[in-house]
């Protein structure tokens, strides 16, 4: 998997939470309730809910393992206002991910810059890229961020120096 895939996914997975689309599960959130919700605020659109509820339920579910638990409580809170009020309830949810990362993409870029990966040669190319992820990095665990770094700033550079950065990406953020 190429890493400019790996960043379009990461975005996604960003921008599916400031969205709010996930369903399915147990625990922090009612996954079901909360993507029965976004379906009849028609934040999801109807005409495509029956394609995106079963991948979303894969996302939400993984949230739920890597995402600030406070986030999620306010996203399932969201289940019960009325729909002129949702699109302001995710928003304010998703203003609890608010942290400064600067350093965490400083450590990542550190290691991605001196291998390469992607083409991002400097530290100014790379923190341009992973700046985009910033979203993602501000809402997981600081248990799930700080294992994700140390996988990736342990990653000898080389042939398969980059896959193993995706594969990092895999085992701590996809999970």
């Amino acid at each position: 998997m190429r890493a400019s895939k790996i960043l379009s996914i990461i975005l996604l997975a960003g921008l599916g939470l400031l969205f709010g689309s996930c369903s399915g599960g147990s625990g922090v959130i009612d996954c079901a309730a909360y993507v029965d919700r976004m379906i009849e605020c028609e934040i999801i659109p109807p005409e495509n809910a029956d394609q995106l509820r079963e991948p979303n339920i894969l996302i939400c579910n993984n949230w739920e393992k890597t995402y600030k638990e406070t986030v999620m409580e306010a996203l399932d809170a969201c289940t019960v206002v009325p729909c002129e009020e949702n699109q302001q309830c995710v928003y304010t949810a998703n203003q609890l991910c608010q942290a400064d990362v600067s350093a965490e993409i400083e450590q990542m870029c550190e290691k991605v810059s001196e291998c390469g990966w992607e083409e991002l040669t400097t530290m100014e190319l790379c923190r341009e890229a992973l700046q985009r992820n910033q979203g993602l990095y501000m809402c997981l665990k600081p248990e799930i961020l700080a294992n994700y770094i140390a996988c990736v700033r342990a990653v000898t550079c080389g042939p398969d120096g980059e896959d193993d950065w995706y594969a990092c990406y895999g085992a701590h953020i996809v999970g």
